[in-house]
């Protein structure tokens, strides 16, 4: 078995959201995992590695949920039965962001 890669233990979180290339295309998701370095998500459009996406994705299910909003980097793409997965590395995270992403993961995640 390989060693380890990840920067930061990813939690697991079923929750869809959007995100934008350029700023104006947006494309559904459904987010499979999270952490504070990134996500992995699955989609029905190919996203390229090194594209710059805009996220924005609900922490929680209530419509009160913390929103997370930041830029981040196309990692790793590869086509599925389904469509497509997408591993998306954050690259400009707000401080308010952060906090609210490291809230999240430590009530959550453990």
């Amino acid at each position: 078995m390989g060693a380890e890669r990840r920067r930061a233990p990813r939690f697991r979180i079923d929750q869809m959201f959007e995100l934008s290339i350029g700023r104006e295309h947006g494309v559904r998701c459904q987010a499979v995992d999270l952490s504070e370095v990134g996500l992995y998500c699955r989609t029905e459009t190919l996203l390229d590695p090194g594209t710059r996406v805009f996220v924005l994705i609900g922490l929680g299910d209530s419509a009160d949920s913390q929103k997370i909003r930041c830029e981040g980097v196309v990692v790793r793409s590869a086509p599925t039965d389904q469509g497509f997965e997408a591993g998306i590395g954050f690259s400009d995270l707000s401080a308010a962001s952060r906090a609210k992403l490291a809230d999240f993961l430590s009530r959550h995640g453990g």
